[in-house]
């Protein structure tokens, strides 16, 4: 045995060598940093939310104390559904929101980094914007105007109609998708071509809850001939666009 006592001092003497020892970091630190490094991992997991509209409610996720969770009903959904963050798929750039562009089959930024936030990921405008104000009102030419969406939170689409005889007119939303419109008509000041007062308005045309089109809204008034208005339909809270999904909140306008 005593051909292998050398190995003894070797081995004590190996963590003061000065070049060629790699001392190990203690065993807490360690632990610590791995602990850190698994709650960043598991925060990148995380999507924060303020409503069940920012998450995959499709796949059964709400926002839940601002984090989007599995919202208890159903089978959950698999793997980090919920945390996962929303694509817009497409064929052509026309399918993406403004700014983005369509590759890989996903809207996307053209330019990197990528746009902040769910932006390209959010539905493209309807072929009526921009007419989010009385100044940029989309002129109703005696046909209904159909496939208006609210493409993005707070979208409001503003239309102007003239009526050249005196008549019962009605103003009404239907062929809803999704949405729960208010329609709201305002008097036209001839002068200005500016918004007047407030005429009327109107949520829902009816209170059958399983009819999908009672969260339409109507609107029916006695017009002097030769009269104009406008016309507001704004989305109900509750009720906007969800990225997740193909296709935004929607609606048909008619005047007759």
């Amino acid at each position: 045995m005593a051909r292998y006592s050398w190995i003894v001092p070797v081995l004590l003497t190996l963590p003061a060598l000065g070049c060629g020892g790699i001392p190990e970091a203690p065993v807490e630190q360690a632990d610590k940093e791995t602990l850190e490094q698994l709650g960043e991992a598991k925060q990148a997991l995380v999507r924060y939310c303020v409503r069940n509209e920012d998450c995959n409610e499709p796949a059964g996720c709400d926002c839940i104390n601002g984090i989007c969770q599995p919202d208890g009903f159903g089978p959950p959904p698999e793997g980090d559904t919920c945390s996962t963050p929303p694509r817009r798929a497409c064929t052509t750039d026309a399918n993406c929101h403004s700014g983005c562009a369509c590759q890989g089959g996903y809207c996307a930024d053209p330019w990197g980094p990528p746009i902040e936030g769910d932006y390209c990921a959010m539905h493209a405008p309807d072929a009526y914007e921009s007419d989010n104000t009385a100044t940029t009102a989309k002129a109703y030419v005696g046909t209904p105007q159909t496939g208006h969406t609210f493409h993005e939170v707070g979208d409001v689409d503003w239309v102007v109609v003239y009526v050249p005889n005196a008549a019962q007119a009605t103003f009404e939303t239907y062929n809803i998708q999704g949405s729960d419109t208010i329609l709201d008509l305002y008097a036209y000041n001839a002068s200005t071509g500016a918004q007047g007062s407030l005429l009327a308005t109107n949520d829902n045309k009816c209170t059958v809850v399983t009819d999908v089109n009672c969260r339409g809204s109507k609107i029916v008034r006695s017009v002097p001939a030769q009269s104009a208005f406008f016309v507001r339909v704004r989305n109900k809270a509750g009720y906007g666009p969800n990225p997740y999904e193909p296709t935004a909140p929607g609606y048909s306008l008619r005047i007759f």
